[in-house]
């Protein structure tokens, strides 16, 4: 049985993406991170204008107060996006485990800060992600995208579900670096 070269990974990687006006959506803090935190570094040594959304205020673990973690996890994805020279997130404080309950307001909400930014490329989760907030994360940003008809590129990056990609970053010289822009 033969395979598609459609169906394989790419041959090659690319050193970065393209785009210099970029919109990232992360469900949670640290999905931004771990699931594009080495393509965000190239970017933002590119010079590229980089916005990031946390779109939940934090996984809760089953804890009825989450205030304390909720302020934890903000100041460890500030303390990264420092790390990897890009700007402060934005936490737009949406119940962690209720996005797919929310999907209107969370794709109006994505739709009305992508038509502000006006980026040409928008990073979010995969398709292929299982956590529900990841899907409805992904299900507003191409609801949003779709309406607004701006012309982006969507890419999206995996978190906890491995996706087969189409395009590869070479993140290598990034990985270990211990200085700060």
């Amino acid at each position: 049985m033969s395979t598609m070269e459609t169906d394989s990974p790419p041959h090659g990687a690319l050193g970065c993406l393209p785009g210099n006006s970029i919109a990232v959506l992360a469900p949670h803090p640290d999905d931004e991170v771990f699931g594009c935190g080495g393509t965000l570094r190239a970017l933002a040594l590119r010079g590229a204008d980089i916005h990031v959304a946390i779109v939940c205020d934090c996984p809760t673990f089953g804890k009825t107060d989450s205030s304390d973690l909720a302020a934890v996890r903000r100041e460890e994805s500030m303390a990264a996006a420092e790390k990897l020279g890009y700007p402060s997130p934005e936490f737009w404080g949406f119940a962690d485990g209720k996005l797919a309950g929310d999907l209107p307001a969370l794709q109006a909400r994505i739709r009305a800060w992508l038509k502000k930014l006006d980026p040409d490329l928008v990073l979010a989760p995969s398709v292929w992600e299982v956590h529900n907030d990841h899907l409805a994360v992904i299900e507003a940003t191409l609801r949003a995208m779709a309406d607004d008809g701006s012309g982006a590129q969507l890419a999206m990056y995996e978190v906890g579900a491995t996706l087969t990609p189409d395009t590869l970053v070479d993140i290598t010289e990034h990985m270990g670096e211990n200085n700060s822009p």
